[in-house]
């Protein structure tokens, strides 16, 4: 049996737009890869500290190594949970894989693969509400990624901002927690927070991912 997490503690500036929905649901959805399966840590979904802050059922579809249309194949599971909220946290592995047959190769794809999702969703659940984290950052370490270091990072840049104008466009709420991932990251050991080149460990690790959510600008 694991250790369990210790819930995050939750400081004023953190009580923004994701707290304030994530607060108020009935009952939450969480869909991602392999960073919200918890994958390579023992089973420890990124959002695991914040657990204690929602009150009704969670529900989390998930699958290491998703891609945005791998996901989009599992609508009818997100759509059974009948969530109140979705918060949908993939994108890192089409940037990474390059694999036209599971990827949204272009951020233009991306954002419309994750708008059938949404879409897909409402025709069933109309009160649902959502919101969209941008692709997870992933480190100069990343051997899996098809595209050299500097050119993922850029790609990855492309998609989150494509999903950051979208979600502008449609009353979305948009988080990108890279920036103060990636900020952490270059003060401290990469090894205090993640077991590989992109995924948190179960402890200090998921205690960043869920800061840098609720902190995202």
């Amino acid at each position: 049996m694991r250790r369990k997490v210790q819930p995050l503690k939750i400081s004023d500036e953190m009580r923004g737009d994701f707290y304030k929905a994530l607060t108020a649901a009935e009952n939450v959805c969480f869909v991602g890869d392999s960073l919200t399966e918890g994958t390579r840590n023992g089973g420890v979904p990124y959002f695991e500290p914040l657990k204690n802050l929602i009150r009704g059922k969670i529900f989390n579809v998930s699958q290491g190594g998703a891609t945005t249309k791998i996901l989009l194949e599992r609508l009818d599971e997100m759509i059974k949970t009948k969530a109140y909220l979705f918060v949908v946290a993939v994108g890192a592995n089409d940037v990474r894989y390059r694999d036209e047959k599971i990827c949204s190769m272009t951020p233009e794809e991306y954002v419309a693969d994750l708008q059938k999702i949404r879409d897909g969703i409402r025709e069933k659940i109309s009160a649902a509400k959502f919101i969209f984290i941008a692709p997870w950052t992933s480190t100069d370490g990343d051997f899996i990624s098809a595209l050299p270091f500097d050119e993922k990072i850029k790609l990855n840049e492309n998609y989150s901002a494509a999903l950051k104008n979208w979600c502008a466009a449609q009353g979305e709420i948009f988080i990108d927690a890279n920036p103060y991932i990636e900020a952490r990251l270059k003060i401290f050991p990469q090894k205090n927070y993640l077991v590989d080149f992109i995924h948190p460990n179960a402890f200090e690790g998921v205690e960043l991912y869920s800061e840098a959510i609720l902190l995202a600008k």
